[in-house]
């Protein structure tokens, strides 16, 4: 069950589930890309899952924060 008070999601189809990121250090952010539907974050820190993690949008800036 996702909670509805955090944005911040991983998985896909009936496994998604919330991400809470305790003292995050870095925050990617992607500029543009304003017609997405869904930008996702993936790297040797989650063993490049191609679910990843699910960036939120800020106006016409997708972020996500995470401690590295």
């Amino acid at each position: 069950m996702t909670d509805p008070e955090n944005e911040f999601t991983s998985g896909e189809g009936d496994y998604i589930n919330s991400v809470r990121v305790i003292n995050p250090n870095y925050t990617f952010i992607l500029n543009g890309y304003k017609d997405a539907d869904n930008v996702i974050v993936t790297g040797t820190f989650n063993n490049w899952s191609t679910s990843g993690y699910r960036m939120i949008k800020e106006g016409e800036t997708w972020k996500f924060p995470i401690h590295l």
